[in-house]
């Protein structure tokens, strides 16, 4: 199934990518650990960058909310330990060097394999008072992106100001890097759920226009609505994290989804055509701001 999936007319790929081994990154990674975990990566990332040449994809391997791996539990109100912190910078580490060290065998090939890490506590850490993954683990690491699993933000009752306050305080945790241009933080998770606004399609709809433009807005290269179908089971319904609902009905959502690839394509066919040349990302940028509000 994931070769029939990477063989398709897709370009970008975000994958939560783990070891079959299980590292004890948690008292800290032992040599042999992360050399485990550095071969595993090495030897995907390489695979990829081979199986894939010349196709124009981009992968980008990541893990799922790191905060909750960090902490232990899924708890806002438990903090890391310093042990923990540690031992996830180590684990971070071998991922990246790994993914570092086989695009070095192939700079040039047309395909692309990026490595990120997925923070999701990000504004209880926000005045530096308690450790998370944003402030005490992305100052000692070196990774390519970071992913924002935005989900303590987005009810905010401001949500775009307090939204792009945690996009700027993550990116500030970042290193910088010369060889990937543009801002390097995206948000890998969001939505406000159909339960959040009592299950009204066209508030539903007008919610997640909110967020998606406030994302676009800030200049987020990715922006991945979670989700197509909603896994999260609520009584006799779901939560409601979904386009398509669990009577199989396409939500207003979709419809708006839908009608910006359409739109933005013509878009581009039109840019073309008079120009020659394809638009800008700042006038695809704007192109979209004006399609959700």
């Amino acid at each position: 199934v994931f070769a029939e999936v990477m063989q398709m007319d897709f370009r970008f790929y975000h994958i939560w990518a783990n070891p079959y081994t299980k590292p004890r990154w948690q008292d800290g990674l032992t040599e042999s650990e992360a050399s485990v975990v550095y071969d595993e990566f090495y030897e995907l990332a390489i695979h990829l960058l081979e199986e894939y040449r010349d196709t124009g994809k981009l992968f980008f391997l990541g893990h799922w909310e790191g905060d909750w791996l960090l902490q232990g539990v899924m708890d806002p109100d438990v903090d890391a330990t310093p042990e923990r912190i540690r031992g996830f910078a180590q684990y971070l580490n071998a991922r990246q060097n790994a993914i570092n060290d086989a695009r070095s065998e192939y700079p040039n090939n047309g395909v692309w394999v990026y490595h990120y890490t997925e923070v999701n506590q990000v504004w209880k850490g926000m005045d530096g008072s308690r450790p998370t993954l944003t402030n005490s683990v992305l100052p000692l690491v070196d990774v390519d992106f970071v992913s924002y699993s935005s989900y303590d933000v987005l009810y905010s009752k401001n949500m775009r100001e307090d939204l792009h306050r945690a996009l700027d305080h993550i990116e500030s945790q970042l290193k910088p890097r010369s060889d990937i241009s543009g801002k390097r933080v995206f948000v890998g998770e969001y939505a406000i759920k159909a339960a959040g606004v009592k299950y009204d399609p066209q508030a539903h709809d007008r919610r997640n226009r909110e967020v998606t433009r406030a994302i676009l807005e800030w200049g987020c290269p990715f922006a991945l609505y979670w989700e197509f179908y909603c896994n999260e089971p609520r009584g006799e319904s779901y939560e409601g994290y979904w386009l398509v609902d669990d009577q199989q009905v396409r939500s207003p959502l979709y419809e708006t989804f839908e009608s910006y690839y359409t739109g933005v394509k013509q878009f581009v066919a039109e840019s073309m055509r008079s120009t020659g040349k394809p638009p800008s990302d700042r006038e695809i940028r704007d192109f979209a701001i004006n399609h959700f509000k």
